[in-house]
């Protein structure tokens, strides 16, 4: 992120998790690019899926209103429920969290000053240093001012324009570390 804020902090930056399959790529594709859109103009995106089962080891995005063709807001995030509360939530239309985001650099940076300024502080920190000799040290010093944290939980749910792109995989996208899980 530090070379995006450097070169144009307008860049749209996207956020994928390393452990997710996707079958259908040409769906995935589409949505994507709807997300950089909307992302260009400002907003932080998150892609939902519609769920096939209730699961405990994902986190769930209620829907709120809708602004567009498979694009409403994200009313709440609701992490990793045991399996009661992920039967209500599946049927009560909440969606998966892909735990794929889209966002413009500077869109980012604002929402998290805005809510998380100690955070903001020592990543900006962080990547003030990153050309320097000293990068290694500041990153071992800001490790130690931050809390393992998730950004659904404290920074996603407070940011009133968070926007969510349904994401039409048909069950066609598995989460390879939920599936490993205990292996």
């Amino acid at each position: 992120m530090s070379t995006f804020l450097k070169k144009d902090p307008e860049s749209v930056l996207g956020v994928f998790p390393s452990d997710h399959f996707i079958s259908n790529l040409e769906k995935f594709e589409a949505a994507i690019k709807k997300g950089y859109e909307l992302a260009k103009k400002g907003h932080i995106v998150c892609f939902g899926i519609t769920p096939t089962r209730p699961e405990t080891n994902y986190g769930y995005i209620k829907r709120g209103e809708k602004i567009g063709e498979d694009v409403f807001f994200a009313e709440r995030f609701v992490e990793k429920p045991d399996s009661k509360k992920a039967m209500y939530l599946v049927k009560s239309g909440y969606l998966w969290n892909s735990g794929i985001y889209v966002f413009k650099v500077s869109s980012f940076l604002k929402e998290l000053k805005r809510y998380m300024p100690h955070y903001y502080e020592v990543f900006m920190r962080i990547f003030s240093a990153v050309a320097g000799d000293n990068y290694i040290d500041e990153l071992r010093k800001a490790y130690r001012f931050l809390e393992k944290i998730l950004l659904t939980r404290q920074l996603w749910k407070r940011q009133e324009s968070l926007l969510c792109v349904f994401l039409s995989l048909n069950g066609t996208m598995l989460e390879l570390g939920a599936l490993l899980k205990g292996f």
